[in-house]
């Protein structure tokens, strides 16, 4: 607009020039010079107008422009605000989503914590009904199956005193057998020949422990002699391991010789008969059911004795056992000796 306006005014300066050049030139253009004066002044009154307005625009002009970037300032401020609260949606999104699932599971946990109450209730229920069924079962037991129960409870309790008397007799048989033990040892020491344990088929009795020189060659020697004795309950299983000791030289064999395992027994009371194993390798309670075994459940009677070879075949350890499963009222007490010799092929 102030360059429309400068235009205007420039074309009116060379209008007034050239009509002042005609004036001088010509005398007799004094009308018109006249009119030209007035067109002049009437120039300079719309140029002065025009002025006025061109301010009164710039004034403006700069208010636009100051409301513009007001404006936009705002316009920011207000999509910062959309984005925050944009983010505020997903995040509250998010978390009802969060807060649903929460319920579903709760829910679904509250639905099993109510099968299990009600599976609780039933079988309380049940228990009730069958303690009730047996209280009143028990209420109307007979006075014999009472006595009956009474004579058991006697039985078991003198089968208890039995099964301590017999134990401090076998400690005491136990005691005896060590100090003859010691004595045939010192006589065969000072006789300059091994010892031997009498054999025998697996069925004895309570006899004494024998020694026979003439049953072995005089090549033969005892490497070493274990004894001990053990209390086998009713319906019980008893076991002893015997372990060969490599790392001793005095138990290293020589070209040609075998490892000889024998045994002897005797049980309290005489006349009773246990279950006699001999097993390949070491083995703890009930744990040699799939074992190799050398002598399987052999019923011995009183007591009994032998020898085997390849006893050590397996972890240099053999286990005997001993099963009273089949008496359910009286206890076994078991005395027993056990030699390992080096014998010559």
């Amino acid at each position: 607009f102030n360059i429309n306006t400068e235009g205007k005014i420039a074309n009116a300066k060379q209008k007034l020039l050239s009509s002042l050049k005609n004036t001088t030139a010509n005398d007799e253009e004094g009308v018109t010079q006249k009119l030209l004066l007035s067109e002049l002044e009437e120039s300079k009154e719309k140029i002065n107008k025009l002025e006025s307005l061109n301010s009164a625009l710039l004034h403006r002009a700069s208010k636009l422009e100051k409301a513009s970037e007001i404006i936009l300032e705002q316009k920011d401020e207000m999509e910062s605000k959309i984005a925050m609260m944009t983010a505020e949606l997903r995040s509250a999104k998010a978390e009802s989503d969060h807060l649903s699932l929460q319920l579903k599971e709760n829910d679904a946990s509250l639905q099993e914590m109510q099968m299990e109450i009600d599976l609780v209730t039933k079988a309380s229920v049940l228990n009730s009904k069958k303690a009730n069924e047996s209280r009143m079962t028990f209420q109307k037991t007979d006075t014999k199956y009472v006595q009956d129960l009474e004579a058991k409870v006697t039985a078991l309790t003198e089968w208890a005193l039995a099964s301590a008397e017999a134990k401090q007799l076998a400690m005491e048989h136990a005691r005896g057998l060590e100090t003859k033990l010691r004595e045939l040892e010192q006589k065969i020491r000072t006789s300059d020949q091994n010892g031997l344990l009498l054999p025998s088929d697996g069925v004895g009795t309570n006899s004494k422990l024998e020694y026979d020189s003439n049953n072995f060659s005089s090549r033969d020697r005892k490497l070493w002699t274990e004894q001990s004795s053990l209390v086998v309950g009713a319906g019980m299983e008893g076991s002893y391991v015997v372990e060969y000791q490599t790392s001793n030289e005095a138990h290293q064999l020589k070209e040609g010789e075998l490892i000889l395992l024998r045994w002897k027994f005797d049980l309290t009371p005489s006349d009773m008969d246990i279950c006699f194993s001999i097993y390949k390798g070491k083995y703890e309670h009930k744990k040699w059911d799939k074992a190799d075994s050398l002598i399987l459940n052999r019923t011995v009677l009183g007591g009994g004795g032998g020898d085997i070879e390849g006893a050590f075949a397996v972890q240099n350890a053999c286990t005997l056992v001993w099963s009273n499963t089949h008496s359910w009222v009286r206890p076994r007490t078991v005395k027993f000796v056990v030699e390992v010799y080096a014998v010559t092929e």
